[in-house]
């Protein structure tokens, strides 16, 4: 067959071989794509990684922000983001299940309560057969997408792959020794190969940016779609996630999230229904209503759920909200929530249990 015009004018685009990166990736990144050179006994050795070289080469090393590309560039890094857009779309029809977005702050450590919390939570919806996807980073996405990555594994698994984690619980004090802890659970769990293939029950998504480059992508996403231009990654996350939104507790980029898909709901055409919104930390996202001292969240809550209660009210999509911290009842919301949607019976959705 033969190439259209648009295909041969990227074959031949200018200075390609000055990009280092994929024009034109041919599926979604895995972890060994983006970490392509790394060794987990050398830590350092993720400033050679393909994913710390494509950040490099998109950020200003004065700035640590995105640099003001040439007409090439620019138009290089659009269609390599179109291209990601393409393959998460075709990734998601895959499975016939909803998707599930897990927000949540990317500053959270591993030894957090919220963590483990949620890496629980994630790995319950991953079993009964939601698609899991986060922002791919660390933090409390990078808790989501390793609960779904241990879906498959025996319940105590995830505690001892958790107290691993744990001894390197912050990327941003040392990343490469926060990447190394990550590679040794990945490595036990798959026959000593942490770029190993992973159970098809472990499958997610996560879709993070070089935007924020400083923060490494977490490798328990099973599959990436990483994006330089943040305002496209931002969009596309929130709204593949049709099945609901779970929001951790998070800083501004998590509120920013919050309110991006209560506009998508608030503005839903004809026919449409709300996407579920889920607020896990009572105390964190309304601390005027429950006390603080039952269940401290830090010093940085976010009282946003008064407003976003208040024009669900108005827009008539007061059911698609939950704030909870109950697990079982985040599941049985999102669970209810996906058979009304689909009309499927529970037994159609469910993986087994370990």
């Amino acid at each position: 067959m033969s190439q259209s015009p648009i295909e041969t004018w990227i074959e031949d685009f200018p200075s390609r071989a000055e990009i280092p990166f994929r024009l034109r990736p041919t599926r979604l990144y895995s972890v060994g794509d983006l970490y392509e050179g790394f060794d987990p006994a050398d830590p350092s050795s993720w400033a050679a990684t393909y994913d710390h070289q494509a950040w490099r080469w998109f950020t200003d090393p004065e700035t640590d922000r995105p640099r003001q590309l040439s007409t090439p560039e620019a138009i290089a890094a659009r269609i390599h983001d179109a291209t990601i857009e393409h393959e998460i779309n075709a990734h998601l029809k895959e499975l016939p299940f909803k998707v599930v977005g897990v927000m949540g702050g990317h500053e959270a450590s591993r030894d957090d309560p919220a963590f483990l919390e949620v890496a629980r939570l994630a790995r319950a919806l991953r079993r009964r057969g939601l698609q899991i996807v986060t922002g791919g980073g660390p933090g409390l996405m990078e808790a989501a997408n390793f609960g779904a990555f241990m879906a498959p594994y025996e319940n105590d698994h995830l505690d001892l792959a958790y107290e691993a984690l744990c001894r390197s619980p912050s990327y941003s004090a040392d990343p490469g020794a926060w990447l190394a802890a990550a590679c040794a659970v990945r490595a036990d769990l798959l026959a000593g190969d942490w770029r190993g293939e992973p159970r098809p029950e472990s499958r997610n998504l996560g879709i993070p940016t070089w935007h924020y480059g400083k923060e490494p992508p977490n490798i328990f996403t099973t599959h990436v779609g990483k994006y330089f231009y943040n305002s496209v990654r931002e969009d596309g996350l929130v709204s593949v996630a049709t099945g609901g939104l779970v929001f951790a507790p998070g800083e501004a980029g998590t509120v920013q999230e919050v309110f991006q898909n209560l506009n998508l709901n608030y503005y839903l055409r004809r026919g449409e229904t709300p996407t579920p919104m889920v607020f896990v930390g009572r105390d964190f996202w309304d601390p005027a209503r429950f006390d603080p001292k039952a269940r401290p969240r830090g010093a940085h809550s976010k009282p946003v759920y008064p407003l976003v209660e208040k024009l669900a009210r108005d827009g008539g999509f007061i059911q698609a909200l939950l704030l909870s911290d109950d697990p079982d009842e985040v599941l049985a919301f999102l669970e209810a929530a996906d058979l009304q949607g689909e009309g499927r019976t529970q037994a159609d959705t469910r993986l087994s249990h370990c």
